[in-house]
């Protein structure tokens, strides 16, 4: 995927800053990700060639089993419309099911339901698009939750640590705010996406 989740996850180790704890807010407590069409987050690059990325939420769908399924968007570098990311939400967490050409066979967890701090588990999910596959073996470390401040404002974020094999190593540092959803991700080094606005949808 161009300048996406994957793409950049595929090079990236992890090296997260040092921070000092924040108290647990209640709102993250368990963590929930938006889920109104139409919503929309503008990230900016550290590096170029795309200095900013809108993103978009396409749709979402309930499932008695796997819970709210959440699909984003957003335009390429050549101008079509692809997806940014797919994931279910529910009571056991955020899974990731999709990110850019890129399918997790498993679902990827990337954060668990209830929090905990410190919190961590393995993941090897195969992924897949039309043209190529491999295997990634790594694992997730979850907590605790930080202040950060971001071009959007500043948020309590739970953060996630995420490194591995299987493409080279790889790795990265995400934070996620309730309600909100990623607010800043870092790779080893330096280079930064960052949250620049966050416009919720209008529920019908």
């Amino acid at each position: 995927m161009i300048r996406t989740l994957v793409s950049v996850s595929l090079v990236w180790l992890v090296l997260a800053p040092a921070a000092v704890p924040a108290p647990i807010p209640e709102d993250a407590l368990p963590f929930t990700f938006p889920t109104t069409p139409g919503t929309k987050w503008v990230y900016r690059y550290s590096t170029p060639p795309r200095e900013e990325m809108v993103v978009y939420l396409a749709d979402a769908a309930s499932d008695a089993e796997k819970g709210k399924t959440i699909t984003m968007r957003y335009k390429d570098v050549d101008g079509e419309d692809a997806i940014w990311e797919q994931m279910t939400l529910s009571d056991r967490g955020l899974f990731v099911h999709q990110e850019g050409p890129f399918k997790h066979v498993p679902p990827t967890c990337w954060l668990r339901h209830p929090y905990q701090h410190p919190a961590e588990w393995p993941v090897q999910p195969t992924l897949t698009s039309v043209s190529s596959e491999f295997a990634l073996y790594g694992a997730m470390k979850q907590g605790p939750v930080e202040r950060v401040s971001v071009p959007a404002g500043t948020f309590e974020a739970v953060r996630v640590q995420v490194k591995g094999d299987g493409f080279g190593q790889w790795g990265e540092t995400h934070w996620y705010a309730t309600r909100v959803g990623i607010v800043k991700r870092i790779d080893r080094r330096g280079d930064t996406i960052v949250l620049v606005s966050f416009t919720p949808g209008r529920a019908k």
